[in-house]
This record gives C-alpha cells, structure tokens and sequence, in this order.
C-alpha cells in the first residue's frame, strides 16, 4: 500500500538529502504565526498542507506575498477557516517568499509499463495550463537531460532572459535534474515524486513545493 508524504514530509526528506529547499514550518495558532513572520521578515506564504488536496491553490489554499502584520492575520483567518471545513487535520505552514525565478515542474515515476521515467516542464498553475511537459526514460545521462530540456519551447528565451525573470542557467538545471533523477531511480521503494514548483534563479535551483509517494517505508 502506497503512502504519501505531504509537502512538509517531502521537503523534510530532501532537505535531508541535500537537496535546496524553501524552508517550511507549520503554525497551530495566530500568536505563533506571527512570532514567525517576525522572525523570517515579511513578505511571507501561507499554505494549507492537506493530505486530501493536493493542488492547494484550487482551494484557496496558498496566500503569497503576504507583506504585513493585518494581511498576514487575514491569511491565516481564511486558511483555518478552510482547514475546519475541509480538513481538520491539514496544517497551516508558513514560508518565506520564494526569491524571483522561472518556475519550473520535475517529476518522477516509475511506471507499470515504461519503468522509471523523469518528467520536465514549466511549473507552477502553467503545468496544466499549457502541458509543456517532457518525458526521459530512466537511467539516463546528463547529455540525454540536457536534450530534454532544449526540446521545451521557448528555452533558449528562457536562458536569455525573458521580459522580468532572470536567465535561466542551463547548466545548473541540468545538473540539478541529473541529481535528482539518480536518487529517485536508486530508491525502489518511490513510486511517484512531484516537485511543483522549482525556482530556478540564476544562483540555485530551489524546491517550493513537494509530494512523494512510496510503497513502503524507506
């Protein structure tokens, strides 16, 4: 039977491994959320962590840029209100403002029919939205990554520069996906890892958002 992490878990996981992350915690009242957003400085997230929904922002879920004490307690209101009728065991997490990138979206799954596959596209509501999605059979090089990643359209604006986001480091990415990819392959045990988004600046490639799912415990 599968288990799945949700996106506090699944961060825990891979900051453990090394991997970067936009730092998560979860907040139980309005005086802790607040002794937070001090501690980080504003602007700050708010999100409603659920093991039922998984798409946060379909239910209102995610307040971003959330730049004082008044629209902080505001979030916080609505998000637990939501968690009462929706899911009272979901949690309430606050982040820091992920710094300026481009979004991107990388999975992994090992599939009945193809085996483990690694999954590349522009992230964020845009992975729906346009599908510009990209598929590389596992075990695969970093030269095979790379073609992955220069089929999307529009990467090579991407990496110059478009219009307010900074340059896309190609490199960087591609190593970052080589990594990833080898450590999802080598564990049998994941059956499914989404990364939603990615923020790729021009100095790191962060984790914002994750969920995997495992058939047993690691």
């Amino acid at each position: 039977m599968a288990l799945i992490l949700d996106m506090l878990e699944a961060k825990k996981m891979l900051a453990d491994e090394g991997f970067p992350v936009v730092p998560s915690r979860a907040v139980k009242t309005w005086e802790e959320t607040k002794g937070e957003a001090d501690r980080l400085s504003y602007p700050v997230v708010l999100k409603l962590v659920s093991r039922r929904y998984s798409h946060k922002s379909d239910i209102g879920g995610v307040k971003v840029g959330i730049s004082s004490e008044e629209t902080l307690k505001e979030a916080f209101s609505e998000l637990d209100h939501l968690r009462k009728h929706l899911d009272p065991e979901a949690q309430i997490v606050i982040e820091p403002m992920a710094p300026k990138g481009v979004e991107f979206f990388a999975g992994f799954i090992r599939d009945a029919q193809f085996g483990p596959v690694l999954s590349f596209g522009l992230g964020g509501i845009f992975v729906e939205l346009f599908e510009e999605v990209n598929f590389l059979l596992l075990p695969a090089s970093e030269r095979d990554i790379l073609s992955m990643c220069r089929k999307m359209k529009g990467w090579e604006k991407l990496k110059r520069g478009f219009r307010h986001l900074p340059p896309v480091e190609e490199k960087m990415v591609v190593q970052f996906l080589n990594r990833f990819s080898k450590w999802a392959y080598e564990k049998p045990s994941f059956k499914e890892i989404d990364l939603n988004p990615i923020v790729a600046t021009q100095d790191e490639v962060l984790v914002v958002d994750a969920r995997i799912v495992i058939l047993n415990e690691i």
